[in-house]
Order: C-alpha cells, then structure tokens, then sequence
C-alpha cells in the first residue's frame, strides 16, 4: 500500500492511511539505524504500531499519519501538543495505555532494558505523492528512560 493510493481512497482511506504510515515510518526508522522487531504489536495493555530497536534502546513507536496542504513549508521541527500535526489526536488515555503496553513489554525483554516512546508523525500530501516522517519522544514521556536512541530527528 503506498500513502498516495490510501490517501486517494474515501471510504477505507483512513484505516489505509494509518497502515501506509506506519509501514512508511518502520522504513524511515530503519534508514536512521534502528532495527524493527514487529508492527502492530499485541500486548495484553493494547496494541503498539512499531517496536524497533537501536542503539540498544528498545523503541516503542506511535504513529500517527494525517495529510497536509501545504507539506513543502511545514516546519523541520513541529512541536506535538500544541496542535500542529497529527500527533494532536493523541489523548492522555492513549498515552497511558501505551506507556502500560511498553512497560509490559520491557519487562519480557531478553534484556528486561526499559523502553523509550516515541510519536512518529508521517505527513502526506493532499494526493499522497509526497510525505515526511517526524520522530520524537511522546509527549507526556516515556517509562523508564530518559536516553535519546538518537532518531529524533
């Protein structure tokens, strides 16, 4: 699925959207160095969209995907939260659960190493031709970690 066909689509574009987003941010965090051990995630907590791994940080991954006029002046450094990408459809019940599902999952981790959240927002264009993917630390902060893997960029 590319992000210019969901994009296109009306009734199922949305689902679609959200599924070419997150295998369009796995590729973006696999060019940064990370390694990604699974989409869609199940925990008894919830479901997570991407868990990678880099730099020896195990990487929980939202993803969030919405589309955009005007894609070429978005600015390099969008801030979440504060309503400017997609990222703002992120709840604070979200948030908690994920931080669960994470948690859980450090736990079972052959390393048992805490997890770092990240909100990765992919934006597309209005036909879906052109896209780019934000990676941050989740507003509201991760688990157990503080460390940066160094995708945040």
């Amino acid at each position: 699925m590319t992000l210019g066909l969901a994009a296109r689509l009306d009734a199922r574009g949305n689902s679609l959207l959200g599924q070419a987003g997150e295998a369009f941010a796995a590729r973006h965090l696999r060019r940064r160095g990370a390694y990604v051990l699974g989409c869609r995630v199940r925990t008894p907590e919830g479901e997570l969209d991407l868990v990678a791994e880099a730099q020896g940080v195990l990487l929980v991954v939202e993803v969030k995907t919405g589309r955009t006029r005007d894609l070429e002046n978005l600015p390099p450094q969008l801030v979440p939260g504060e309503g400017q990408g997609p990222g703002r459809r992120l709840g604070p019940e979200q948030t908690q659960r994920l931080r669960r599902a994470a948690h859980w999952l450090s736990r079972r981790s052959r390393t048992r190493r805490p997890a770092e959240l990240l909100l990765a927002e992919v934006f597309a264009d209005r036909e879906g031709f052109k896209h780019r993917c934000v990676v941050r630390p989740l507003p509201g902060g991760s688990p157990t970690s503080e460390d940066q893997p160094g995708l945040c960029r």
